[in-house]
């Protein structure tokens, strides 16, 4: 007989219907290394992220291609390469009843602006035994913690707060304070001391230096994959189409996953379902709602070629591009991560070494891209938009607005490049441009705003 929840019945197993069956949550938590920490109380049932496609990769090579001296006709270069874990993510955008766009979205958003910062790393060090210590244990209300690496906390001033903590979790943490470093003995002064007694081998301190409310870093929680850790997003992509809802499409990096908990959150499948239909109705946002309007104008051309002495831009010309005439825009925010790999784990076991050491130990921005396409009908005068190649001038108008109805863009420091005109005796005959966000003022966030303009 069946099992009465519509998870778990014979008829309908997770993972083996068509289609997926998963949950998918941004949780916003300090999860770094050395302790990629999760309390599944930490989700936010307004951040389930409703993916009509979800991609996670594995990129992990297993052999080298190197020949060595002495190895024949056979050699044997296997190896376990580093791994790069990459999340795509596609999804409609939704909006609630209210008109505020969807919440999930609005995080991810957020968090792809604040991806320039990269991923945030610790100071972090085990402990050892002084001479007069007992060799295994670290007593109670120990005020002198001597490190097996001062160089991580050497140069920090004084005073700063530090974790005691175990890699098992069974001595529960402490949080505490530095108050000296003594670096040619090699230990921390510290204020208060111990509230219990620690065990050497699994103990580790550290020091989180971030103190930056806003940080680009986050979880993902998925039913299918597990507890991906130390997330950033790489790049975010806006799809404008008016014949369709608007779409997004994500590529986030991580560092870590962890599948432990993937049991805890399957048994809460029934009240993740009750909390997320608390939520309200949701409808698609449709890209047929979308307006584009000129900003102010803002003076300077960044010394681009003014349009008055182009022999490109002349002949049959409009000074703005209507609404109606728009097919699509593209929007892309990048952050072009890179990951940096060192064999940086102090995990007392041998085998978890290995495995933190083939994951990033940090991944970094290469600077913050943001650009974008405009394929609209064109009227007969072809170039409607190749005047605005003069940069945020009064040409331009100052950049462009693109407000969806449920939120709007502001683009004020724009430059413009034509790409093509096409045209068919079956079709409507098109233009595309593309322009990028430049940041002479280095204010380039393009953050979300809302708006209620439906007209």
């Amino acid at each position: 007989m069946p099992y009465n929840n519509e998870y778990k019945n014979i008829y309908s197993i997770l993972g083996l219907e068509p289609g997926y069956n998963d949950l998918l949550f941004i949780v916003k938590n300090d999860a770094v290394e050395p302790f990629f920490s999760f309390n599944i109380n930490q989700i936010n049932f307004n951040y389930c992220l409703r993916t009509s496609n979800i991609s996670f990769e594995y990129e992990q090579n297993a052999s080298i291609s190197q020949r060595f001296a002495g190895e024949g006709n056979f050699p044997n270069n296997l190896a376990v390469q580093k791994q790069i874990l990459k999340v795509s993510l596609e999804f409609p955008l939704l909006a609630n009843s209210s008109g505020y766009i969807d919440h999930a979205f609005s995080a991810l958003w957020d968090l792809a602006c604040e991806g320039y910062q990269g991923t945030p790393t610790v100071a972090m060090s085990g402990i050892k035994n002084s001479p007069a210590q007992n060799p295994v244990t670290l007593p109670t209300n120990s005020n002198t913690i001597y490190l097996k690496n001062i160089a991580e906390f050497a140069d920090i001033p004084t005073p700063f707060q530090i974790t005691i903590a175990s890699w098992d979790n069974s001595e529960g943490p402490q949080t505490t304070t530095v108050t000296a470093i003594n670096r040619t003995e090699k230990f921390l002064q510290i204020n208060p001391s111990t509230a219990g007694a620690r065990t050497i081998e699994k103990t580790v301190i550290y020091h989180d230096p971030v103190s930056s409310p806003r940080k680009a870093t986050f979880t993902l929680v998925s039913l299918r994959e597990g507890i991906i850790s130390n997330c950033i997003v790489d790049n975010i992509t806006l799809n404008i189409n008016t014949n369709g809802p608007i779409t997004v499409r994500a590529d986030i990096f991580a560092s870590n996953i962890d599948r432990n908990l993937q049991p805890l959150i399957s048994d809460d499948l029934d009240t993740f379902r009750e909390n997320i239909n608390k939520i309200g109705p949701l409808r698609q946002v449709s890209g047929i709602n979308t307006k584009l309007t000129y900003i102010s104008a803002n003076g300077g051309n960044f010394n681009l070629y003014p349009r008055i002495d182009d022999k490109f831009v002349t002949g049959f010309q409009g000074t703005t591009i209507s609404s109606f005439q728009i097919q699509e825009i593209n929007l892309t925010l990048s952050n072009q991560i890179d990951e940096l790999f060192t064999k940086h784990s102090i995990h007392n076991n041998l085998d978890a070494r290995k495995r933190n050491n083939i994951h990033p130990f940090l991944m970094t921005s290469n600077g913050q891209k943001f650009e974008g396409s405009i394929k609209y009908f064109s009227p007969i005068s072809a170039f409607t938009m190749a005047e605005i190649l003069s940069g945020p001038s009064s040409l331009n108008g100052g950049g462009i607005r693109i407000d969806t109805g449920d939120f709007k863009i502001n683009l004020q420091e724009l430059a413009w490049t034509p790409v093509r005109s096409f045209g068919s005796v079956s079709e409507n005959t098109g233009e595309e441009i593309k322009f990028q966000l430049l940041s002479e003022s280095f204010i380039i966030s393009p953050v979300l705003e809302f708006s209620n303009d439906y007209s």
